[in-house]
């Protein structure tokens, strides 16, 4: 939220995109952004995400645990970088 204020100051009429997990919109999400005075974009649920990632994640995830699960932080990386 301190981010999201610091860009209203330069850019009035900022608006903060979040997705629609159950965690962003939650009636409790609102009223803290409510707090913080910031206006939040509506976003329908099961819209096309533009964050280019989010379709890779789950081959990543299939690609690195295809042989067995990844117990330490190094092991993730390495193999986050191999794929």
């Amino acid at each position: 939220m301190p981010f999201a204020k610091e860009c209203l100051k330069e850019c009035p009429g900022t608006l903060v995109q979040e997705d629609g997990a159950p965690s962003h919109s939650s009636r409790y999400q609102q009223e803290v952004f409510d707090l913080w005075e910031v206006m939040r974009l509506l976003w329908p649920p099961n819209s096309p995400d533009l964050n280019m990632i989010e379709p890779c994640w789950f081959w990543i995830k299939r690609h690195t645990t295809k042989h067995c699960p990844i117990t330490s932080r190094a092991q993730l990386k390495e193999a986050w970088i191999k794929c």
